[in-house]
């Protein structure tokens, strides 16, 4: 009995993984820890990033697991991942607060949020610049983006123009942007 149970257990196991990190807490708090995300079987450094929305589960340096949502911390990072170290953030929107993967951090704040759809992790793309936060999807997206980088004519210009700039662009128009307002 005990060796069934045992192995109905296992893929529990083998599916989580450890990562380094820490959590900056909403008083600006850094606490040190590691996370328990769930991982790709086949690979341990490819978290599972659909699984991360309202709350993580940590260690904290004393050996006490904890477990935060997104009304306790500002922010989270991930170390060591298979695509390096990834921030985290907590931010609002359509009355859903949520934990935010960070693209992009500049001038217009680029971020995703991952949910599985049809055995897939879908990544859903939304800007923040000014406390407008807009999601950079759908039909609309060329000019919900044009809304933000309008003050940069030379990018607006290109972006707005579909034989110029494809959608699949969209990441790299948002790096020129913040690069231009860098100084």
């Amino acid at each position: 009995m005990r060796l069934f149970i045992s192995i109905l257990l296992l893929p529990l196991f083998v599916y989580s993984q450890k990562f380094d990190g820490y959590v900056v807490s909403n008083i600006n708090d850094t606490i040190n820890c590691k996370y328990f995300v769930e991982t790709n079987l086949f690979n341990e450094k490819l978290l599972s990033v659909a699984g991360i929305h309202d709350k993580i589960k940590i260690l904290n340096d004393k050996g006490e697991k904890i477990e935060y949502t997104t009304k306790d911390v500002k922010s989270f990072l991930i170390k060591g991942t298979k695509f390096g170290d990834l921030k985290f953030v907590s931010l609002r929107y359509d009355n859903y607060e949520r934990f935010y993967h960070e693209v992009q951090a500049g001038r217009l704040m680029f971020y995703r949020f991952y949910k599985e759809g049809s055995g897939m992790v879908i990544g859903i793309g939304f800007g923040l610049k000014e406390d407008k936060f807009v999601e950079l999807q759908g039909p609309n997206v060329r000019e919900k983006l044009g809304e933000f980088i309008v003050d940069y004519p030379e990018l607006y210009n290109k972006w707005m123009d579909p034989k110029s700039v494809k959608l699949t662009k969209m990441e790299e128009v948002i790096k020129l942007y913040n690069e231009h307002f860098k100084n």
